[in-house]
């Protein structure tokens, strides 16, 4: 049983992957809305991904929604991830 289990495991850990890296090619070419669509269908797959919450974060500051961003932020300082609330701090947002 357990070696049914191991492809859906390294599939899951691939469309993570992928998703990921197209969120953060979008996010680096300030494709932000594209960028927050990738982010937010990871977060589907694993709603406790820090860094697509840290980016998707990120992303939602540059389009003003900044509501949605404190919101990823406080979540991923929540996961042990302090960077969100770290530049929100810095940016006299939080």
């Amino acid at each position: 049983m357990e070696a049914d289990i191991l492809p859906a495991i390294t599939l899951d850990l691939s469309i993570e992957t992928d998703f990921f890296n197209k969120g953060y090619a979008a996010l680096n070419q300030k494709e932000y809305s594209s960028a927050i669509e990738y982010f937010t269908t990871l977060l589907r797959i694993n709603k406790d991904h820090q860094e697509a919450l840290i980016n998707r974060g990120t992303c939602y500051y540059h389009i003003q929604q900044l509501e949605p961003m404190r919101k990823d932020y406080l979540r991923a300082n929540e996961l042990g991830q302090p960077k969100g609330i770290q530049f929100a701090k810095k940016l006299r947002l939080m």
